[in-house]
Order: C-alpha cells, then structure tokens, then sequence
C-alpha cells in the first residue's frame, strides 16, 4: 500500500560543556519534546523517541613531549532502558594522530583510528565488536567512517584535546 506520509517531529536536545585543555566534562540530552509515532494500518505498531540524558568526562596526561593518554567515560540513560556506560582510552601522538580502544559494559569493544589532516579536517575509522552473545549471534560488528571539519579558529600546538 502506497501513501504519503507527511509528519512534523521537531526535536530539541541541550547541553553544557566545561573545558580546558586538560579536563573536559559536559552533560547533554537529546529528545526533549518525546514525540510517538503511529503506524497507520495498526494500533500495534508504534515508536517513541523518550528523553535520553549524557554524562561525560575525560582527562589528558602528558606522557611525553609528543605522546598524550586521554581516559574518558560516557554514560547514557533513557527511561525503561538500563544505564548504559562507556570506557575509553586514547593515546594522541604528536597532536596528529589518536588511536584508542573503548569499551561498553556488558555489550561491545571498539577501536578507533583518527588522523588531523590539517588544523581543520580530521578523518577517521572504528570497529565496533559485539560481546553481548544475544546480540552477536545476529551482527559481526560494525564499521564506521568519519570525516569531521573543525569550523572554528583551532591550532593544533595550543588545543590538546582536540588535537
């Protein structure tokens, strides 16, 4: 059955950040205005985007002249959902490169690869693996592909963190 589905969602999320070069910390949420959406032909069908709110932190040490580490943490929570909490740790080499591995408890492992082409493009690669066995019997894991354009005025020699 063809029909046109003409719908208005609008969505608001917020969020603050505190940063310095060193320390990071931000909490944010996304969905503000739940919205539901119903399947026309059946009252059973329905979907709800519920209010999702982040906690996250992160620290950089300097190891050495060229190479940083960079612990960080990510914990989401969404009503009806369990909390769901992510670790990480990346190494930044010479404010150019950053690789890392990362781990969400009780559900995946990843790795990810970035490089900084220049003070405003970044491009990167993760791998993200499924250690649930419920859930990795379905899926090999997933790969993702980042470009990311830093539109503000950067240099890579002042801002450690984001390299």
């Amino acid at each position: 059955m063809n029909e046109n589905i003409n719908q208005f969602n609008p969505n608001i999320g917020a969020g603050v950040l505190y940063y310095t070069p060193k320390l990071y910390a931000s909490i944010s949420t996304v969905n503000i205005l739940e919205t539901k959406h119903y399947n026309k032909n059946s009252s059973s069908s329905t979907v709800s985007n519920n209010i999702v709110f982040y906690l996250s932190s992160g620290y950089v040490i300097n190891l050495n002249e060229a190479l940083k580490l960079r612990p960080s943490f990510l914990i989401r929570a969404v009503n009806g959902s369990p909390i769901s909490t992510d670790i990480s740790v990346n190494f930044i080499w010479n404010n150019r490169l950053e690789f890392g591995i990362a781990h969400r408890f009780n559900e995946s492992i990843s790795g990810l690869f970035q490089l900084r082409v220049n003070d405003h493009i970044k491009v990167g690669y993760s791998y993200d693996s499924l250690i649930n066995n419920t859930i990795a019997n379905y899926s090999s894991g997933s790969h993702e592909f980042s470009l990311i354009f830093d539109l503000g005025k950067t240099n890579t020699k002042t801002t450690p963190f984001y390299w």
